[in-house]
């Protein structure tokens, strides 16, 4: 989102899955947003902020490639 000439903000989101040695599965949904300026006319991140948290696996299932454990 474009908030004037040189400020903007961005958010992605995202969901991974660890599939540990033991055989657990670790499943996150996370978001990675970033605070945008431009100066001199180039753009450059100002700020940024990352967090995940842990769901059940099935949750996010339907968005993964792969959908079972590794071998």
């Amino acid at each position: 989102m474009i908030v004037s000439d040189t400020v903007a903000s961005t958010t992605l989101g995202f969901v991974g899955r660890i599939d540990r040695l033991d055989g657990a599965v670790v499943a996150f949904d996370g978001r990675s947003q970033l605070g945008w300026t431009c100066t001199g006319g180039e753009w450059k991140i100002r700020h940024e902020l990352n967090y995940a948290w842990v769901v059940e696996p099935e949750t996010i299932q339907s968005f993964l490639g792969k959908t079972e454990p590794a071998q």
